[in-house]
């Protein structure tokens, strides 16, 4: 008799054959990691007994447990470890990515996202209207479109058909957002180094994204649009399906916003986004989820760059990361660790604060005798 298999197995049980070379890869990473000095989250939530719970586990798409953790296994330098191969990754292997959405989001099993606000923007302030501080205010949204695999699993054909839709969709931004879109894989050289100086365009340079498999079939199907202004873009098969990107020097952070919003609303008139109806718009890694809305600045800190456990307890404080941006002096980014279980606003509104308080207390120390 042969065996019918339920169509929402894999979200009710997900146990099939799993090959003998992911189970002693499963294995020996696991033993390695246990034994590192690793302070990723993987190693924080992930037991001996919770890896034989899910290990024989997959997702509808064919997705288990190791096409999920490979990267932290593999790099035990790596802050979280883990990232979801399909969206079904996030409910099949549950015991593990919970924990983690828990600790980044304080996002917890019964919690419940919101749904999307983003006004009022009179709100969200200009700060630092004279550059002293605040040298760069960038927002990043990250979405998945329906009806499409994750990178990790995609197809070389599936990835050109994203760009070729997204391209068609993108052909149609008017006003403010009319723009170009260039095709990574045509670009020359010289093209690539002067969008690279503008931090206008991506690479397979990650190691851990490249371990993770999100830049298979690279350079296929991937290409940035950017407006004539050069102050919006959008990529295009980064690691997820969508990256809209608003940003401009100083710290006009209404401004910045207020183009990121209205940019995304011209491009969900005709784009379907991936969308758990408890946990928001769904992504590739965990930090992501929820909103998908990364707010950073570049501030100029000469004073409170030199107190690293300062930084750190007012990191952690805040609810922000706080790291050095390389090759410049003095130069830190700071961005929102929170982006599930909030609105949009609010996740300005938590950097706003931040940024607001950084600036008062570099002031202040940099005054004092």
């Amino acid at each position: 008799m042969a065996f019918l298999r339920c169509p929402q197995c894999s979200l009710k049980c997900g146990t099939h054959f799993i090959p003998y070379d992911i189970l002693r890869h499963l294995r020996m990473g696991f033993r390695k990691l246990e034994y590192s000095q690793s302070r990723s989250l993987l190693k924080k939530y992930l037991t001996e007994e919770m890896l034989e719970y899910l290990k024989f586990r997959r997702t509808r798409n064919d997705v288990n447990l190791y096409d999920c953790i490979k990267c932290g296994l593999q790099y035990h330098d790596v802050e979280i470890g883990i990232y979801a191969c399909d969206p079904d990754s996030y409910f099949v292997f549950s015991p593990i990515f919970f924990p983690i959405l828990e600790e980044i989001h304080q996002f917890g099993e019964t919690n419940v996202h919101p749904k999307s606000a983003w006004l009022p923007i009179n709100s969200v302030a200009n700060l630092d209207s004279r550059r002293k501080f605040i040298k760069l205010t960038r927002i990043r949204i990250t979405r998945n479109l329906k009806g499409y695999l994750f990178c990790s699993q995609m197809s070389q054909k599936q990835f050109e058909m994203v760009q070729e839709y997204l391209e068609m969709i993108l052909a149609l931004m008017t006003g403010d957002f009319d723009g170009t879109y260039e095709k990574i894989i045509d670009m020359t050289e010289e093209r690539k180094r002067e969008l690279k100086l503008k931090h206008f365009i991506f690479d397979n340079n990650d190691k851990i994204l490249a371990t993770a498999g999100v830049f298979r079939h690279w350079p296929y199907g991937r290409g940035v649009f950017i407006n004539s202004s050069e102050n919006f873009s959008v990529w295009v098969n980064p690691h997820d399906h969508v990256k809209v990107i608003s940003v401009e020097h100083g710290g006009n952070l209404r401004r910045v916003y207020e183009r990121a919003m209205n940019g995304l609303r011209k491009l969900s008139r005709d784009l379907n986004f991936i969308m758990s109806k408890r946990m928001g718009y769904v992504t590739v890694c965990p930090a992501d989820m929820g909103t998908g809305l990364k707010v950073s600045m570049h501030l100029h800190l000469p004073y409170l760059g030199k107190k690293q456990k300062t930084l750190e307890i007012q990191a952690e404080e805040m609810n922000i990361y706080i790291k050095k941006v390389p090759q410049e002096e003095d130069l830190f980014e700071i961005c929102n660790k929170k982006r599930m279980g909030i609105t949009e606003i609010e996740c300005v509104k938590v950097l706003e604060h931040a940024a607001v308080s950084l600036m008062a207390m570099e002031e202040a120390g940099a005054n004092t005798p």
